[in-house]
């Protein structure tokens, strides 16, 4: 449905007097619902969002003073109007946007089918290229719910995809010739299942892509995976599925994902080793076509609801691991944290 305009009311002197004060109290009550608004937005640019913290600002400053630590959303808070992910390399900046939106997600292939924007720089100039849809996008696939690019290649997840089974999940991938991008394949896991949500994270490295399933149940029920497919030509096939050899159920393995070379990191943000949801990153290497386990990464301060995983990043010997829920020194409840991995030898 579209949405209707909102009609601003009329000045006071055209109010009856016995209204008058019905319009002051709707003014009042429609700043104090667009500073909630306004907060939430600012918490959901910081990457997260503690249901405790949410409730103080609807509830007020009484409510402040029975917040407790609770645990945080990783990736997907409950969202007032519209956000962006955006993930960039070289000149070209691609756009998604993420599931939880209660409205709008892009419509053009149904409801919330989702879509991505290609914006190309020239000079100091962003403008628009491209608008990215699935080429056989449905109702709820929130196509665009995860983004990568690398030179001309671009993926895309739509992690409630149901070709599999319910929210199974897929990827897109998109190759620019010129200014124009072509959709080059569909990527799904060979042995997919409803509620996989592959497609959640995705990552992409030269002609490798690597596309996390935080559901997946092969360690049990939402332990997590995440599959390995490279490109020969324009043919991407599927090389490898990755899972963490002490996966169990609840890590939500595969949440976050990043790769450079022939590395591969993944978060599992619940992951216990810590503590109840302290969370873990695991480094996968391949070589030739076989991809082994490398390392577990932990906080070396970690505790319970610090949720180390839910963000990664590699570049050469390094990586970086978020921990949104760590509450290091005297920054405050949740302050976040983030933690830098060298490889040694």
């Amino acid at each position: 449905p579209s949405k209707r305009p909102r009609v601003p009311p009329p000045p006071p002197e055209l109010v009856p007097e016995e209204q008058q004060e019905q319009v002051v109290v709707r003014e009042a009550a429609e700043e104090e619902a667009a500073a909630h608004v306004a907060h939430r937005k600012l918490l959901i640019a910081s990457g997260s969002v503690a249901s405790s913290v949410l409730r103080g600002l609807v509830d007020g400053p009484a409510a402040k003073k029975e917040q407790q630590k609770t645990k945080m959303t990783c990736r997907h808070p409950v969202v007032v109007g519209r956000e962006e992910q955006r993930a960039r390399a070289g000149e070209r900046r691609q756009v998604g946007r993420p599931d939880g939106l209660p409205r709008p997600i892009t419509d053009d292939n149904g409801e919330d089918s989702g879509s991505a924007h290609v914006f190309a720089r020239s000079g100091d100039n962003w403008s628009h290229q491209a608008k990215l849809l699935a080429p056989d996008g449905a109702i709820e696939d929130t196509f665009g719910s995860s983004v990568a690019i690398y030179e001309d290649i671009i993926v895309v997840g739509a992690k409630w995809d149901d070709d599999i089974g319910e929210k199974s999940g897929s990827a897109h991938v998109f190759a620019r010739s010129g200014e124009d991008w072509t959709h080059q394949a569909k990527l799904l896991s060979p042995e997919g299942a409803a509620e996989d949500e592959l497609g959640e994270s995705v990552a992409i490295f030269e002609d490798t892509i690597v596309l996390g399933a935080q559901y997946d149940q092969e360690n049990g029920a939402n332990s997590g995976s995440a599959h390995v497919f490279v490109r020969s030509g324009e043919i991407w096939t599927h090389q490898a599925k990755l899972l963490a050899p002490d996966g169990v159920s609840g890590d939500l393995f595969g949440d976050s994902v990043a790769i450079y070379e022939d590395t591969v990191v993944l978060g599992a943000y619940l992951d216990d080793d810590k503590g109840d949801d302290s969370g873990s990153a695991y480094v996968f290497h391949r070589s030739g076509e076989t991809w082994t386990y490398q390392a577990k990464l932990l906080a070396q301060d970690g505790s319970e609801l610090d949720s180390f995983g839910c963000s990664v990043a590699i570049y050469g010997d390094s990586i970086v691991v978020g921990a949104i829920g760590d509450d290091h020194n005297d920054n405050g409840n949740a302050s976040g944290s983030a933690y830098v991995f060298r490889a040694q030898g």
